[in-house]
């Protein structure tokens, strides 16, 4: 089937190759790495470093042949995940890089950047490095052959202008959830060892805690039952969703879901993970149920319901990802954590009065995180949209109100 569709009156119907050059990254020998910036080398630039900069390279100068500004436009050439696009670090790239290079006469850089991160290119170069065993890597004899039509250069322009001003709002939402995040974390620390208006304190196995709190076993605070394991998950037509250690350790919940309810869920309850692999991030890492008979346990999940002296939302600050328990992975074999090992885990236990005061205050944040990251959904779908109108001609700039 053909991937050509009809171009737009006045645009140009060319292929990414006929106005984009592709070149490969390089790098030197292993021996001539160093970990420390110093005078006449420069940062060998990998694609890691697009997400973390706790591994920073550098290289001799002049054994840097292939190099990239802050606004080239880099793409990952093997996977997974396959074809990634990136921007913003200056350095020299290496051969699992691929800078695309517009013909600038014809192209607009920025314009190219987001026809580039367009869903159907991507899926267009993952369906082809399929085909092909061992690394997954880009075609580029078939990228080069890629349809691209072509907007007169103004047109580009404002285009790219316009889904730039959507980054920019996105970037500042970013901003804004990132201290919020912060903000969170500090109240957090402070209001769950300090508590509020406290002048007095003492000693406890917890370290120091206001007088009046006490310090409790989670069986003494909590009710406790394991998950069961299901016979049969249905990814669709299931009527409960299925908590197990991906739904819990993922931002994304990938969701699988069952007609067994073996292990029926109340709103305010709390799972936490059992069982996870070395040096993993799932143990210990709780989920607070947010709706009645919707969810069933898996086995190694347990249930952890709080009884009447206990805030079930501060009972899941108190034990999500805690210490006790992450000290029970020795870094080697699987850590499976035994009920009594749960049940033996210390909780600090202020007056219910003052739990509620606490969890209040946490909610107000949360309610604040959650519509920001709302916000940022709305602006990301806006872009989705404004993308898939824009760079395919549907909707024409010099047909939108730009004010």
């Amino acid at each position: 089937m053909s991937m050509r569709n009809e171009v737009p009156t006045g645009w140009e119907d060319r292929n990414l190759g006929e106005i984009v050059k592709f070149s490969g990254g390089a790098q030197p020998p292993r021996s001539t790495f160093i970990y420390e910036p110093e005078d006449g080398y420069v940062r060998l630039i990998q694609t890691r470093d697009y997400k973390t900069s706790k591994y920073k390279t550098y290289i001799p100068s002049k054994l840097a042949r292939k190099k990239c500004n802050k606004d080239d436009i880099m793409i990952g050439r093997y996977g997974p995940p396959i074809f990634q696009i990136f921007r913003g670090l200056e350095g020299a790239y290496n051969v699992a890089l691929l800078k695309a290079i517009p013909n600038e006469k014809e192209l607009n850089k920025e314009y190219l950047y987001y026809f580039i991160t367009q869903y159907n290119v991507w899926a267009f170069v993952e369906n082809l490095s399929q085909r092909s065993g061992g690394q997954t890597g880009v075609d580029l004899d078939q990228l080069r052959k890629y349809p691209f039509p072509l907007p007169p250069l103004p047109e580009q322009q404002k285009i790219a202008n316009i889904l730039s001003t959507v980054d920019e709002k996105i970037a500042v939402i970013d901003q804004q959830i990132t201290a919020t995040e912060e903000l969170k974390k500090g109240l957090m620390q402070r209001l769950l060892t300090k508590g509020i208006g406290h002048t007095e304190f003492k000693d406890s196995p917890l370290g120091e805690i206001p007088k009046s709190w006490e310090v409790k076993k989670i069986s003494e605070v909590a009710d406790f039952r394991n998950g069961k394991g299901h016979e049969k998950i249905i990814d669709e037509n299931g009527a409960y969703i299925v908590v197990n250690s991906k739904f819990i350790s993922s931002d994304g919940k990938v969701i699988k879901k069952s007609n067994q309810n073996l292990s029926p869920l109340n709103k305010g309850d709390i799972t936490m993970v059992m069982s996870d692999v070395p040096n993993g991030k799932a143990l210990s890492k709780c989920y607070l149920v947010d709706e009645n008979g919707l969810y069933t346990l898996n086995q190694r999940i347990c249930l952890i319901r709080a009884k009447d002296m206990m805030n079930n939302y501060f009972l899941y600050l108190s034990i999500n990802r805690n210490r006790y328990f992450l000290a029970f992975d020795n870094g080697v074999g699987q850590t499976n954590l035994k009920k009594s090992e749960v049940l033996d885990c210390l909780v600090k236990l202020p007056s219910m009065k003052e739990q509620n005061e606490i969890t209040e205050i946490l909610n107000n944040v949360d309610t604040k995180l959650q519509t920001q990251k709302d916000k940022k959904q709305a602006y990301q779908q806006l872009k989705k949209g404004l993308m898939q109108q824009l760079l395919t001609g549907k909707i024409r700039v010099n047909n939108l109100n730009e004010a």
